[in-house]
């Protein structure tokens, strides 16, 4: 059987709301009887019984639960014992009542049929079974399952187990909410009528209770019909869970700001991402273009070697003699106004040239110098 076990103490107001209202639900109903209480757990509930009822006695199947229970919670009227609820150690039609809070879903669905027939066995004719569980058409929609709960029940699936042994089962549900709680000063006890309210697409409006807002199931079985009604409210008098609550919706209020202000500046940055982008893809064209620059600069610069010999050349012939002496020649022959008398006089000293015999001008054996021309 998987475990699961409450503390009054426990700071989940919601799940002492539901605990505790099962029980002082209950308690009109078992006044002056003898009752057993299966999975008892911590113990508070027994011992609320234990308040109205003849006798309880509470059974666990952990030992070391017991143990805490009997040693914190004592009456002279209520008593704790080890059993599992499949093999009672109890004679037939031993209670009057019965109660089994939060119990049915811890133990595996084959061994569920053993314990209602075990406490049918234990109940005395005209007694009732009060049980509670969650739905499990309304768990499925969570977002991971209890661990501790071995085989939860649909309403459906809870009133045919219970119907196979009792000849009588009436269900309840019950759900906590925000509520405003209505009653005369004089007669506190009497709550009156339970209405709700439910969400619209404009507002709010009133509505009934229904099958969508409860999420425990709490049944009442005998093999008479129960006369009772188990009908009412119970309210957190220090408001803690609300105020608690109110204090979320604030910080949630506000991280909902600050996400709204990481939003805009998110907004803010893409938009200079997009800027810096392009920014970025014009300095990325540039950068290759100088590169190509680059590369063509290298290129000219692998010919500064070549340039560089052939002006150490020039000025070397620059710088000689020969050069000089050619250089005055050319000056002369293009500036001098004897230029014509020098030319006359090397025809005349060498002889014309003779046009080739081939009708081709040009140097070779024809314009060889005469006889008598200098070498």
């Amino acid at each position: 059987m998987a475990t699961e076990r409450l503390s009054p103490a426990t700071l989940d107001e919601a799940e002492l709301l539901f605990h505790w209202h099962r029980y002082q639900a209950v308690v009109p109903w078992i006044q002056g009887r003898t009752v057993l209480d299966v999975g008892c757990g911590d113990g508070f509930g027994a011992h609320a019984l234990a308040a109205a009822a003849r006798f309880v006695t509470a059974v666990d199947v952990d030992a070391e639960t017991v143990r805490h229970a009997a040693a914190r919670y004592r009456r002279d009227n209520l008593r704790y014992l080890v059993a599992p609820a499949q093999d009672l150690p109890f004679p037939d039609a031993a209670f009057e009542a019965v109660t089994m809070f939060e119990m049915i879903e811890h133990v595996p669905a084959p061994d569920q049929e053993a314990v209602l027939r075990e406490v049918r066995r234990v109940l005395k004719p005209g007694g009732h079974l009060f049980l509670s569980t969650p739905d499990r058409t309304r768990t499925a929609a969570f977002a991971a399952p209890n661990p501790f709960h071995a085989a939860e029940l649909t309403e459906a699936e809870l009133v045919d187990r219970l119907g196979r042994h009792f000849r009588h089962v009436r269900v309840f549900y019950q759900e906590i909410n925000a509520a405003s709680v209505i009653w005369d000063p004089a007669r506190p006890a009497e709550v009156g009528r339970v209405g709700g309210i439910a969400r619209t697409a404009d507002g709010s409006e009133p509505a009934p209770f229904g099958q969508d807002l409860h999420l425990y199931l709490v049944a009442v079985a005998g093999d008479v019909p129960f006369p009772g009604d188990l009908s009412g409210a119970l309210v957190a008098r220090d408001r803690g869970l609300l105020e608690r609550l109110w204090a979320e919706v604030g910080r949630l209020r506000w991280e909902l700001d600050q996400l709204a202000d990481v939003r805009e500046k998110l907004r803010a940055a893409e938009e200079a991402r997009a800027v810096l982008w392009e920014e970025n893809r014009r300095l990325a064209e540039d950068i290759l273009a100088l590169h190509r620059e680059l590369d063509r600069l290298a290129a000219e610069a692998a010919r500064i070697p070549r340039l560089e010999e052939a002006a150490r050349r020039l000025d070397v012939i620059l710088a000689s003699r020969s050069w000089r002496l050619v250089k005055r020649y050319w000056d002369f022959m293009d500036t001098s106004p004897a230029r014509g008398l020098a030319r006359a006089l090397r025809t005349a000293l060498l002889g014309r040239p003779r046009p080739p015999e081939d009708g081709t001008s040009g140097g070779g054996a024809a314009n060889a110098p005469g006889p008598g021309a200098a070498r």
